[in-house]
């Protein structure tokens, strides 16, 4: 199991974080989806809101605002993504 983020508490199997890497490391927008799917089924995500508040008069939850945080900050830092990905390639 690899961090998703260093002292994030999300974890991904080494494995399937690779792959994703695989698929989408020049398309940050692809690499969102791809950990989004790996982390939460499309059922979750039809009955839930990106953000920790309860929309009002809604029935949806907030998705687990540690996972969307730790995909947030893949996102943001890209260049220590690319860092991982090297490692994780080097050590297959």
């Amino acid at each position: 199991m690899t961090p998703l983020i260093p002292e994030s508490g999300v974890f991904i199997p080494t494995v399937s974080l690779g792959a994703i890497l695989d698929q989408s490391i020049r398309d940050p927008k692809t690499l969102f989806h791809k950990l989004v799917d790996h982390f939460f089924t499309q059922e979750t995500l039809a009955i839930s809101t990106a953000t920790s508040q309860r929309v009002s008069k809604s029935l949806k939850r907030p998705l687990d605002q540690k996972i969307v945080k730790s995909i947030e900050g893949e996102q943001t830092s890209h260049d220590d993504f690319i860092c991982l990905y090297i490692s994780i390639s080097v050590s297959r």
